[in-house]
């Protein structure tokens, strides 16, 4: 007997997600169109609502990781936990939600050596690092779960950068060159100022007086995935 978790999402990413996981504990498969998540980690479970838990917990670091690093607008959701029985005869326990469909492009790189070999390289290729960084820490899984909000206000948003500045601090985000003091002054004035953000500001009262140049919310996303970009790509490196 096996366990299989049905996924839905945009395609696209669920297709990438599946080639840079091939191989791994953790796995995604295409099946007549559709998707399902595979673990090794479900194998320990007799109930299907401990699995739905479990890949409850894998998705949504897999949702947060498509959101930052392949730039996905909707969700990855779970859907039927499916148990396999040996003779391939199967029980459905949950209904699936449909998926939704969008077109997106995102390009791949391909380099070739002076010796004739050939190197691939897909946008989420470092899915698997990430994962496995979801899995090991606390800060980085719910770094990823704040980053797969369906919309990021400055809430939100203050909220991701002191979940990094939590776990390494302020001066190391600073040695490392992720981004820049001014840019995090800027950050946090914006998000702070009544006057600059309104309701959605952090706080109900102007405390300062507003920054002459605010920072749009644009820009202020933009900024955290570099900086959750950079912080995560840091764990695998410390790791090595």
């Amino acid at each position: 007997m096996r366990w299989e978790v049905d996924i839905a999402g945009d395609p696209a990413d669920l297709q990438m997600l599946s080639e840079a996981m091939r191989g791994d504990d953790t796995l995604i498969c295409e099946r007549d169109g559709a998707f399902v998540l595979r673990s090794t980690q479900f194998d320990s479970f007799q109930d299907a609502n401990d699995v739905r838990a479990h890949a409850q917990e894998i998705v949504t670091s897999l949702s947060g990781y498509s959101r930052l690093v392949l730039g996905a607008h909707k969700p990855i959701k779970v859907g039927s936990v499916v148990m396999v029985r040996d003779d391939g005869t199967k029980n459905v326990f949950v209904q699936l939600e449909p998926a939704i469909i969008r077109a997106r492009v995102l390009a791949s790189l391909s380099v070739t050596r002076a010796d004739g070999t050939v190197e691939h390289h897909g946008p989420a290729d470092s899915v698997k690092d990430w994962l496995e960084a979801a899995g090991q820490d606390p800060a980085v899984a719910k770094a990823l779960r704040l980053r797969n909000a369906d919309s990021l206000s400055w809430v939100e948003l203050y909220r991701i950068y002191e979940v990094v500045e939590g776990d390494v601090g302020r001066s190391n985000i600073l040695a490392s060159g992720w981004v820049k003091d001014p840019e995090i002054r800027r950050f946090k004035h914006t998000a702070n100022s009544v006057g600059a953000c309104g309701d959605q500001a952090r706080h109900g009262k102007e405390s300062t007086q507003p920054p002459k140049n605010p920072m749009s919310l644009s820009q202020a996303k933009a900024l955290m995935d570099v900086l959750l970009k950079a912080w995560i790509t840091s764990k695998g490196e410390h790791s090595v």
